[in-house]
């Protein structure tokens, strides 16, 4: 098991985090819900920009919502000196994963007036969700389904098909791989991939962001009931092997964090993963800094 340090001693280099969830807080989903239920909550996004610019942190990426939370702080986050991407809301197949933060779609039809509306609002990329989230009771073992590599294929060239860049939500080495032979320009998570597949990210040049502290936060939560803790910490030491592998033979690392999922807060979760990047490469800001100003000129970021 890495090493935890949450002092945030080895932080603050870096100051963009590409994965983040602004609706919520890492403390309780339907509390943070709840608070947007009669649109968003300004003075609730303006805290947390506020927290953010206290904290030097200039670039954020969100992964999407199904409230409007993202696309209204998108237009006052240049208040706080941030520059600020949003998918909108994700997209995912109806009756997989992905209820709580994005909208469904049943076929590649519907999944094309989805699109509609996200050029309509202004999306800055697409999230898909391409597999389910792990079951931290069964080692490599997923909960919310898996859609197909055939389909993971054609949902994403239908994306491109319309100049979005992808951001897709997945785990498991077989749709990761799909995923990026697809031409998905970054990798979320990314769990339990294979040597060969990191490879194929090299060669396609698609980000991986490895958000390792989400699973890393939860080692020592004593709020995670019917978890297995030694599925926790054999989880996380997969990943920091995987992102050793990864960054030693140049694959683009970025950094993401997955802030304001559970066990994750906005104050803390950029000096948390660097911590825990620390333990793949000594000289892990170089080479973070590197990825993430390239997967932010990818995003169209300015």
């Amino acid at each position: 098991m890495p090493r935890r340090i949450t002092s945030g001693f080895f932080g603050g280099m870096i100051n963009q985090d590409n994965h983040i969830h602004l609706i919520l807080d890492g403390k309780n989903y339907k509390e943070a819900v709840k608070r947007h239920e009669n649109g968003p909550d300004e003075n609730y996004i303006r805290s947390v920009f506020e927290g953010y610019k206290q904290r030097g942190v200039k670039y954020l990426r969100d992964g999407g919502d199904n409230m409007g939370v993202g696309i209204y702080a998108k237009h006052i986050a240049h208040e706080y000196g941030i520059s600020y991407l949003s998918p909108d809301f994700a997209l995912h197949k109806k009756g997989y994963y992905g209820d709580i933060l994005g909208k469904s779609f049943e076929d590649e039809k519907d999944l094309e007036k989805r699109l509609d509306e996200l050029e309509k609002s202004g999306a800055d990329f697409v999230k898909i969700m391409a597999s389910g989230i792990m079951n931290f009771s069964d080692y490599g073992a997923f909960d919310g389904g898996m859609i197909g590599e055939d389909e993971i294929r054609r949902y994403i060239g239908r994306i491109k098909a319309r100049s979005f860049p992808v951001m897709v939500h997945v785990n498991s080495d077989a749709s990761v791989r799909a995923a990026v032979l697809s031409g998905a320009d970054s990798i979320e998570h990314g769990f339990f991939m294979e040597k060969e597949t990191i490879h194929l990210l090299a060669e396609h040049e698609c980000v991986w962001v490895p958000t390792i502290c989400a699973v890393g936060n939860l080692v020592n939560n004593k709020n995670m009931r019917g978890a297995d803790r030694n599925v926790l910490e054999n989880t996380v030491k997969k990943q920091i092997e995987n992102v050793t592998y990864a960054i030693n033979i140049g694959c683009r690392v970025a950094l993401g964090t997955d802030a304001g999922s559970y066990g994750v807060s906005h104050e803390n979760a950029i000096s948390c993963e660097e911590d825990l990047l620390m333990e793949c490469s000594w000289d892990y800001e170089k080479m973070i800094d590197i990825s993430n100003k390239f997967l932010w000129k990818k995003f169209g970021g300015k």
